[in-house]
């Protein structure tokens, strides 16, 4: 299953944040077991490091960008998915980024595997959400 982790489900998880972090601890552990594939926007790694630096220090900033990228898969962000994203009249932009990125992850997966489907449909789940669905599913399917 493939994934798109939103910024502040990785800053949950670095930042050890409470009362998210437990939920984004779970969700890297799925990683780590290679039980899902889990890509971030561009900005994300930035992300991570300035805010990082800023509650810890350079260094400890410098290592989590540094394991995130052998963790994860980072998304191509280029002049036509921000362009898209604007048509999709959002209000937060930065969602509307991401929501282009998991499209494309999608759409990559469908061909991947070779089916064919004409319209896309998906939703945003939350990241507590997400954990009792990923849960739920492994049991089914296990």
């Amino acid at each position: 299953m493939r994934i798109l982790l939103d910024n502040d489900v990785v800053l949950d998880f670095v930042l050890e944040r409470e009362p998210f972090f437990a939920d984004a601890e779970m969700i890297f552990q799925y990683l780590d077991n290679g039980d899902i594939e889990c890509y971030v926007s561009a900005i994300t790694p930035i992300n991570v490091f300035y805010t990082t630096r800023k509650l810890k220090d350079k260094g400890v900033a410098l290592q989590a960008v540094k394991n995130l990228l052998v963790a994860v898969k980072v998304c191509r962000t280029d002049k036509l998915v921000l362009q898209t994203a604007f048509a999709l009249n959002f209000t937060d932009y930065e969602d509307a980024v991401q929501c282009v990125l998991w499209r494309k992850i999608w759409t990559q997966s469908l061909r991947a595997t070779r089916k064919i489907i004409k319209t896309l449909s998906f939703k945003f789940i939350r990241r507590r959400n997400f954990c009792k669905f990923f849960n739920a599913l492994r049991t089914t399917f296990h």
